[in-house]
């Protein structure tokens, strides 16, 4: 038993001596192809003269040195360079050795410095590090997505030129104030900006065809000017945002589900080509007074698309095919008005309106019409039909 004991001893003894620090950099277990220049570690290759900021220097850290020599880097600088020497041979440093992630080696850094010669900021990288600043080069392609989520004491970046995506999520719930994003910029994540409360201002690239949904969703932004160019409105893309106007340009044909929703929208002014409004894509609008002037090509209005907004009176144009559920309901409406003409092919869905509005509210129709108005299931819900001449 006692020899047994001795044994047990002996073995426990030897893996403690093996995890204990060893001291000084130099007895560090940094793999062959692995260098810690200015408390970096890079990873090269030889053969092409290349190296990456790498993660060995957590494990080298946690076996060799003290804990605070590398995770204690609070406060300081992380200026990344364009070239090392390693072995009197100069290596250009191209990117992060994946997967790089930068919370296991601090939880501050005061500015981050990436050099022009790396064209990709990973997926995740710097997303759980308190950074205060970030100098970025042209020669930058790629932001990877979530890559400066939930930096809040990041209040401002400058994109360089030649930044061609953001991905998912980037920069959601950061501090920034203002962002302004490159004309070189060919394609856009998902809910980029998303949740910074403090971003007020924005300048979009020229030239895009699309604004994801969820870009500034519950930040701060109050007005926006929309390229010329732009197609489409991604789902959620202003919602619970502080936008207060809003016009769109000629270009634009579909607005997808809640991209408005929760905003304080005062003024809302369409172009004649958008065809489809999405389901609740601009409910929950509390700006004071909207008179909403529905664009002439406009096919469908998706259900609850008004829902619960503050909309005093409605122009239905011609083209409208379909009308959904609730499409107004729960509106403060005074008048409607339709210029269908041919109403029995456009069916006005049971609720679309509050039954306040069809009893008290009047319905204007084109000269001619009322008596057809009155034959159409749910268009004869309103009390009050009268004629106007619609060729103003």
């Amino acid at each position: 038993m006692k020899l047994q004991f001795l044994k047990t001893f002996a073995i426990a003894a030897t893996f403690a001596l093996a995890l204990a620090p060893q001291g000084k950099s130099e007895t560090l277990p940094v793999p062959d192809d692995c260098r810690i220049i200015d408390d970096i570690c890079y990873k090269f290759d030889a053969s092409n003269k290349t190296a990456l900021v790498s993660t060995y220097i957590t494990e080298a850290a946690y076996r060799g040195k003290p804990w605070n020599d590398y995770y204690q880097y609070d406060g300081r600088n992380l200026i990344i360079p364009s070239t090392i020497t390693i072995d009197s041979d100069e290596y250009t440093v191209v990117g992060f050795d994946n997967p790089f992630r930068n919370d296991m080696w601090t939880e501050c850094i005061d500015t981050v410095d990436i050099p022009s010669t790396i064209t990709e900021i990973p997926f995740l990288l710097f997303c759980n590090v308190k950074i205060k600043s970030v100098i970025l080069h042209e020669g930058l392609k790629t932001i990877g997505g979530s890559a400066f989520k939930g930096q809040k004491e990041l209040t401002e970046i400058e994109l360089p030129e030649g930044l061609e995506v953001i991905g998912d999520m980037a920069f959601e719930s950061s501090g920034l104030k203002a962002i302004r994003l490159p004309n070189s910029i060919k394609l856009l994540g998902r809910s980029i900006f998303s949740s910074c409360k403090d971003l007020e201002e924005a300048v979009l690239p020229e030239g895009i065809l699309e604004i994801p949904a969820g870009l500034f969703s519950y930040s701060s932004i109050t007005t926006i000017i929309l390229p010329a160019g732009v197609q489409k409105i991604g789902g959620g893309a202003f919602s619970g945002s502080k936008l207060q106007s809003i016009e769109f340009p000629e270009s634009l044909r579909e607005i997808e589900s809640s991209a408005f929703s929760s905003t304080p929208l005062s003024s809302v002014k369409f172009n004649d080509g958008v065809e489809t409004i999405g389901w609740r894509a601009f409910s929950d609008m509390n700006g004071e007074g909207l008179s909403i002037i529905l664009p002439y090509n406009l096919k469908t209005i998706g259900q609850e698309a008004f829902l619960d907004s503050q909309v005093k009176e409605v122009i239905i144009q011609k083209n409208v095919q379909s009308i959904g559920e609730d499409a107004f309901k729960g509106c403060p409406i005074e008048k409607v008005i339709s210029l269908i003409d041919q109403p029995r092919y456009t069916p006005l869905p049971f609720q679309a309106f509050d039954d306040n509005v069809f009893l008290y509210k009047p319905l204007y129709v084109p000269t001619g019409l009322v008596e057809e108005y009155r034959r159409v299931i749910y268009w004869n819900k309103f009390y009050d039909i009268f004629e106007m001449d619609m060729s103003s």
